[in-house]
């Protein structure tokens, strides 16, 4: 099953995105475009806590973090902690639809590095010239869309890959799901659950806000929509995310 994760995610992207404390028995997976960054820097903060000055930035490299990672650890101990007993395994997610607007509106108009995958795939595709590496290049969403939902799952980026492979929900059972849609009352939940205070130390850090919570919607055709949900259809089953009403204004069933 490791073999498996590793294909999909990389083995450099799965030990980015599991975060083991071995002094609190918890796993953390990190879902990008998620409260990641606000959630990171909090946890790792805390994990920290018995280090006076420690740096907690909230998206170390790997081998800058203060949490234990997967590459560290014999598969039998990895293997026990992943789907064993004795550590509590939680994750943070969000509507497929408004995380994709997310990333396109930090990615994709702010000219990021991640950027150039979408330009590579639609210049493949032949929608832009092939001059891929130009990032002040625009993307309109539906090209952005177009990119997204012509790859397959393995080879998209961290950024607008299916959040049932990122947290690897695909492949093991966590203890909690929180929803960023609701994530006062969910962080307090996971406090509860947990024992960890990421409540009471909650350090708020969004550098890549994007406001998409109150305009996703806006962007969405029927079309785009519906190719959302099949490409993002584990996500919406495994989350509860309901289709029909989840769905953007310009789709059947929208709300």
């Amino acid at each position: 099953m490791l073999q498996e994760i590793h294909r999909m995610l990389t083995v450099r992207g799965f030990n980015t995105l599991v975060n083991i404390s071995l002094k609190d028995k918890y796993v953390y997976f990190k879902t990008p475009k998620v409260a990641s960054s606000t959630l990171g820097k909090t946890l790792s903060a805390y994990e920290s806590r018995n280090l006076p000055g420690a740096k907690t930035p909230p998206h170390p490299h790997i081998e800058e973090s203060v949490f234990v990672k997967p590459y560290q650890l014999p598969d039998p101990m990895l293997k026990n902690i992943l789907w064993g007993k004795g550590f509590f395994r939680f994750t943070m997610v969000r509507n497929p639809y408004e995380r994709l607007v997310s990333a396109y509106k930090d990615k994709i108009i702010n000219s990021a590095p991640e950027k150039v995958q979408i330009l590579n795939v639609l210049g493949r595709m032949g929608l832009i010239e092939r001059d891929e590496g130009d990032l002040e290049r625009d993307v309109s969403f539906e090209q952005f869309i177009s990119a997204v939902t012509h790859m397959n799952h393995a080879q998209l980026n961290n950024h607008w890959k299916p959040q049932a492979l990122l947290t690897c929900a695909r492949w093991l059972k966590h203890d909690f799901v929180g929803r960023l849609d609701n994530f006062a009352a969910d962080i307090e939940t996971l406090q509860e659950l947990s024992g960890i205070p990421v409540k009471d130390e909650l350090i708020t850090h969004v550098p890549h806000r994007t406001d998409a919570q109150s305009t996703w919607r806006d962007l969405y055709t029927e079309t785009l929509a519906d190719r959302v949900a099949t490409q993002f259809a584990e996500d919406f089953k495994c989350f509860g995310y309901d289709m029909a009403s989840w769905r953007p204004a310009g789709g059947k069933g929208a709300k």
